[in-house]
């Protein structure tokens, strides 16, 4: 892992193009390495599932090539997914058939969705792809889409900087912003999120969240 100067990490520099063109460069690659479960990830993903109600609508950020959103339709809730790489939604739609796979700038999921309200938005390593200035203003966008008592998973790598690394394995290497745990939870306090569950390891912060 490669730690990037200070003077490339101004908001303004973010180079978000090529975060997307990293990923669809890869796009086939990620389908196949990340076509499965773990034990852990499925404890994860049943205990927010049981916090669900029926039928409830679920906005994946940062969505990949869809594995979470099909999992989420095949139990009967309403879940569509956006991400920033093209070529992973197509990858998605050709593995999963026509379903609601949105290829968008994540920062603009609000203005997408304006008219939509949201049971749980459900993020698994997308926030460390974005400026920290950024990730605090989605988190603060994705109150105005949430219902009363919805909730927010956040998944990511633990850490404390801006680095460049390799995404999953591959030889394709981008920026990420790794937060500490304890600084991700005080940033989402200010934002008048209270923290309902921790289901984070040594290496991985795992929250979910509900709006105050």
């Amino acid at each position: 892992m490669d730690v990037i100067s200070r003077a490339k990490t101004h908001r303004g520099d973010w180079p978000y193009g090529k975060i997307a063109r990293a990923y669809d460069g890869i796009a086939q690659e990620l389908v196949s390495a990340w076509g499965w479960r773990n034990a852990v990830f499925n404890d994860r993903l049943n205990a927010v599932v049981d916090l669900l109600p029926q039928r409830a609508r679920i906005l994946d950020l940062g969505c990949g090539f869809g594995r979470d959103v099909h999992f989420f339709r095949t139990l009967g809730f309403r879940a569509v997914g956006v991400d920033f790489s093209r070529q992973l939604i197509r990858a998605g739609k050709q593995l999963y058939g026509n379903i609601p796979l949105v290829h968008l700038d994540i920062r603009r999921v609000a203005r997408h969705f304006k008219d939509t309200m949201f049971d749980c938005v459900w993020t698994r390593g997308v926030l460390v792809h974005l400026h920290p200035q950024d990730v605090g203003r989605l988190v603060a966008k994705l109150r105005t889409m949430l219902k009363q008592k919805g909730i927010v998973y956040v998944q990511m790598f633990r850490g404390d900087g801006t680095i460049d690394r390799a995404i999953a394995g591959t030889k394709a290497k981008v920026v990420y912003h790794l937060w500490r745990g304890e600084d991700f939870r005080s940033l989402m306090s200010s934002l008048d999120y209270s923290l309902l569950l921790d289901m984070s390891t040594e290496k991985e912060t795992c929250h979910v969240y509900t709006k105050e």
